[in-house]
């Protein structure tokens, strides 16, 4: 980047398409984070797969968020707040979310969803930067309208969301 000047500091995102068995790269934008950053409430396209070994490396599942992203979106929203059948918060179509209660940083449990490079290398020093205790539980869907969402990933770093409605 420092070499680049002002051009724009670009990504690569590699595709994996089952369907096809196909991989696809694209260098891509960083894109900046919009504040308010809202998410709207949406079941998990990937509930029935939930138990598949290869539920945590959802890149192996082809383009799952796709769809869900764009419906939030239609919607209003930046992103989609994925659930589970049980109503509660598994994570985002693009990033892991977590609730801030105090200074208990509460993940999903892992179950299901996929653990970022983030969560693995990055979160533990955000969290000891601000005084968090990281931990793992369910996390309902109305206490993630109620408390402090955060989200992350690779790419974007981490940075503040909130819901944009009170699930019934």
């Amino acid at each position: 980047r420092a070499q680049a000047g002002a051009a724009p500091l670009l990504a690569l995102r590699l595709l994996a398409d089952p369907a096809t068995r196909t991989l696809h790269g694209q260098l891509e934008e960083v894109p900046e984070v919009p504040f308010p950053y809202t998410l709207q409430p949406m079941p998990h396209p990937l509930s029935p797969e939930r138990a598949n070994p290869l539920a945590p490396h959802k890149g192996c599942m082809g383009p799952w968020n796709r769809g869900v992203l764009a419906a939030a979106r239609r919607a209003g929203a930046q992103d989609a707040l994925l659930h589970w059948g049980d109503a509660t918060v598994a994570e985002t179509a693009i990033a892991v979310v977590g609730c801030l209660e105090g200074n208990r940083f509460l993940l999903p449990p892992e179950a299901g969803r996929v653990r970022s490079i983030a969560e693995l290398w990055d979160l533990p020093r955000w969290a000891d930067e601000r005084g968090w205790e990281v931990a793992f539980a369910p996390i309902p869907l109305q206490e993630a309208r109620q408390g402090q969402l955060w989200c992350f990933n690779a790419l974007r770093g981490l940075w503040p969301a909130q819901a944009l409605w009170t699930p019934p």
